[in-house]
This record gives C-alpha cells, sequence and structure tokens, in this order.
C-alpha cells in the first residue's frame, strides 16, 4: 500500500512499501465505561442503520428504507436534512455539525453543512457502507467493495486501504487506527503503517463502529444484540445488551452512547456514568464556527441553540435529575435579543432526560454569556460555568 496518510492528530505520514513514519507514536490506556438505564431518543423510523453525534449533541440518522436522513435535537424535534438520497445507510458529523451521509443507491456521499448547504464529496465509491471522521476532519469510507477510501476536506477521494472482503462498519481512533467490521465476523485494526490486527472475540455479525476520545472501540454486536466496549488494552466488555437488532452506533463527547435498532425502528440513548459524587452542569451553544462567532447580517435576528446537560451519577439505583432548569444570559437587553425558554423542568421518571434547550435570538453584535443553574435533586445541584458567544 502506497501513498499519503494523516493519523488522528492530523500529522502528515508517508506510507511506503507499508511503512508510515510520524513524528510520534500516541498510547492511551482505558477502562470499560458503565452506563444507565437507557432511554429513547427518537422513534418511528422504518429502517434506521447509520447515527452520529455532534459537539451539540445532536443526532443524526439514516433510515434506508424511506430514503431520509434525519436530525434529532436534544430534548427538540427529529426534523429531515439533506435531500435526494436514494438508499441512505451510513452517516458521520463533525463537532461544528457539518454532517456526511453515505447512500447505497447512488454510491456518492453527501455533505450537509451546519447551514444546511448539500454537495457531493465524492461519487468513487460504490457501496459506502461505513463513514467515519478523524481529529483532522478526514473522511474515511468503508467500501463495500473491499477499499477504504480516504477525502481530505476539499481534496479528493483515495484509497488507503485495499484487499478487504465485505467490510460495513468503520470508525477512527486519535491515533489514527482505523476499524473494519463485515457482516462475515470480522473485525480488524488498521495501523497508519498497513498493520491489521483482529479485534474482539465472539462477535456475530458486527456492525456499526464507533470510538471515544479514550480511544475504547464501541461494537454493534447485531447477531447476539448487543453492544460491546473493546479497550485499548484489548479487555472486552458488553455494555449494553436485549437490543432489537441493533445497526449503528455512536458516541458523544460525554461518553454517551446512542444505537439505531432496525428492529425497534428507532435510537436509543445509554448516558454514561462517570462517577462524579455530584452531577455538572454544562452548557454548548451550536451551531456557532469554530471560535463560536456567528455574523449578523444586515440587523438581521440570529438563533443559536444552547443545551444544559446535567451528567447522571454513577450510582445506578440513583434517579435521574427532576427539577428547574434557569437559563441565563449576559448582557441582556439589548435590542432584538431574547432567551427563550427561561427554563424547562427535568422529568422525574427513570428514563427521562438529562438535557434542556433553549435558543438565544440576537440581532446585536455582542459577546454573550449563557449558563445554567439547576434546581431540584441536591446531588445535581452545581451550576454550569459560562459559555461565551460572540456575535459579530
Amino acid at each position: 500500500m502506497n501513498g499519503k496518510w494523516r493519523d488522528g492528530a492530523g500529522r502528515a505520514c508517508a506510507i511506503v512499501a507499508s511503512v508510515c513514519v510520524t513524528a510520534a507514536v500516541v498510547a492511551t490506556t482505558a477502562r470499560a465505561t458503565t452506563y444507565g438505564p437507557p432511554q429513547t431518543v427518537a422513534t418511528g423510523f422504518t429502517d434506521p442503520q447509520g447515527v452520529a453525534v455532534d459537539g451539540s449533541g445532536d443526532v443524526f440518522v439514516a433510515d434506508r428504507d424511506t430514503s431520509t436522513a434525519y436530525e434529532i435535537t436534544p430534548g427538540g424535534p427529529v426534523t429531515t436534512i439533506g435531500s435526494g438520497f436514494e438508499d441512505p445507510v451510513s452517516v458521520a458529523a463533525d463537532p461544528n455539525g457539518n454532517v456526511f451521509i453515505g447512500d447505497e443507491g447512488t454510491g456518492q456521499v453527501d455533505e450537509i453543512t451546519a447551514g444546511g448547504d448539500q454537495s457531493t464529496i465524492t461519487s468513487a465509491s460504490s457501496l459506502p457502507y461505513g463513514l467515519a471522521l478523524d481529529q483532522a476532519k478526514d473522511l474515511f469510507i468503508a467500501d463495500n467493495d473491499g477499499d477504504i477510501d480516504e477525502v481530505p476536506p476539499g481534496g479528493a477521494a483515495s484509497v488507503v486501504a485495499s484487499g478487504l472482503t465485505g467490510q460495513y462498519g468503520l470508525a477512527v481512533d486519535g491515533a489514527g487506527d482505523l476499524f473494519v467490521s463485515s457482516p462475515a465476523d470480522q473485525l480488524v485494526k488498521i495501523a497508519p503503517d498497513g498493520t491489521q490486527t483482529a479485534v474482539g472475540t465472539g462477535l456475530a455479525t458486527p456492525y456499526g463502529l464507533a470510538t471515544d476520545s479514550a480511544g475504547d472501540l464501541f461494537i454493534v454486536d447485531s447477531g447476539h444484540n448487543r453492544v460491546v466496549e473493546v479497550t485499548p488494552a484489548g479487555d472486552q466488555t458488553t455494555v449494553a445488551s436485549g437490543l432489537d437488532f441493533p445497526f449503528g452506533v455512536a458516541v458523544d463527547a460525554h461518553g454517551d452512547l446512542y444505537v439505531s435498532e432496525e428492529g425497534g425502528k428507532d435510537v436509543i440513548e445509554f448516558p454514561a456514568l462517570h462517577g462524579t459524587a455530584k452531577a455538572v452542569t454544562t452548557v454548548t451553544c451550536a451551531h456557532p464556527t469554530a471560535t463560536q462567532q456567528k455574523k449578523v447580517d444586515r440587523g438581521q435576528a440570529i438563533g443559536l441553540s444552547c443545551t444544559a446537560r446535567i451528567t447522571h451519577p454513577a450510582n445506578r439505583s440513583a434517579p435521574r435529575p427532576s427539577g428547574t432548569v434557569s437559563f441565563s444570559v449576559t448582557p441582556s437587553g439589548d435590542p432584538g435579543e431574547s432567551l427563550t425558554p427561561s427554563s424547562c423542568t427535568l422529568p422525574a421518571t427513570a428514563a427521562g432526560p438529562n438535557r434542556c434547550s433553549a435558543t438565544l435570538m440576537t440581532a446585536t453584535p455582542d459577546t454573550y454569556k449563557v449558563a445554567a443553574a439547576y434546581s431540584g435533586d441536591q446531588r445535581y445541584r452545581q451550576g454550569s460555568a459560562r459559555t461565551t458567544v460572540k456575535v459579530k
């Protein structure tokens, strides 16, 4: 295999005679994650396959039989994104809300920006069953014809691995290792130097794959209706079981797990339990650019969706947060400024969501700071730091 590749940290490396030279080697260790009870994110799909989540907690689903891709905002509605798909099967999302859809019917991979613009970035793949993005935002495509293609931002597709069989799921970790699954019960890791290593044991029809920031690999073991986690050290643990023909899997920045179920025709979430005695409230606002800036055009008001998330403690028997989340913004009172709703109530049920959303509308260029305060169960009362959003 000859060519060029970037590892997960964006370092350029040259692959010549299966040797990849980089500036450094990254090693990580992790332990298996513990998850709380599952909760339904959305239901009513026909054939949900690929699933992804962006940095704001928006979930994206490829529903093949309806030729539709969907976006699910935290606590919000399910909306259609993009158009012209035939058989969308795979999806990936970057932290800024740009989404990539692989279409089995057309062989194309389309990008839908956070602003809603859609374009085809490659037609080089015949069956783009798996998509994955690395930290440099290079897109990797598992083409069922036996190749793995790489598309850098604004660039053309090139083959970085070949000779595989029936690959379907795809993931990439922070060290630039690719993970590829096939329904033939095969799962391999491909290092940047081209070395292939078998991963996982006792799998039956592995489909979707995802990695988290610790380098742990999550595998949809469809034949056993479960999701397993494999740490960089090779330890394997079942983290979700009793599923209804699971297909896709994604992990968000908080470590929460999202799984699409073909049998259940839904997407479910398993909240990660991080072992904290007191939960932390965090706020993110979408979709500003990477520098969290938005431009006000001709004085027209713009809206930024801000989400408050309350981390669940590591005690499985503890109830999920129930109480009021109040949003605030400074400065307040600018012309055309509003933050709605000013508060929301978290449900007391064990399966209820642990996040609330509000929209900041403004027509005034300024630097805004959005925060959330939680009042309810004492275990969850810690407020958030302020998230700064610059509107210019």
